[in-house]
């Protein structure tokens, strides 16, 4: 079962590797060109995925529907939404603070 959001829905954070397959082959790579590209319009992509410029905004505007890109309406600009990194938690000295409490236990 896709985790594809319905129209309506909050976006799913946890977008994969399934996801990624159950999309159309033309919305996923317009999809990972975007990622890589950052704003795009629909000119920019029907260059990159050699269609028309009709083509492309039909393509980008599935992905809108998918929550997968946000449209700008001011530049009519496209932007992946497909989630965002975090960075890992570090737990700076958490293993010397261990070892000074099981020592002072001892």
């Amino acid at each position: 079962m896709s985790r594809f959001a319905d129209e309506g829905s909050e976006p799913n954070p946890s977008f994969g590797v399934v996801d990624w397959t159950e999309l159309p082959t033309d919305e996923r790579r317009c999809l990972r060109w975007m990622l890589r590209t950052g704003e795009v319009g629909a000119h920019e992509a029907a260059e990159e995925m050699e269609i028309t410029e009709d083509e492309a905004f039909v393509i980008l505007e599935a992905l809108v529907e998918r929550q997968l890109a946000i449209r700008v309406e001011e530049r009519v600009i496209y932007i992946g939404n497909v989630g965002r990194r975090t960075a890992r938690f570090k737990p700076g000295g958490l293993w010397d603070d261990l070892s000074q409490k099981l020592m002072d236990e001892s």
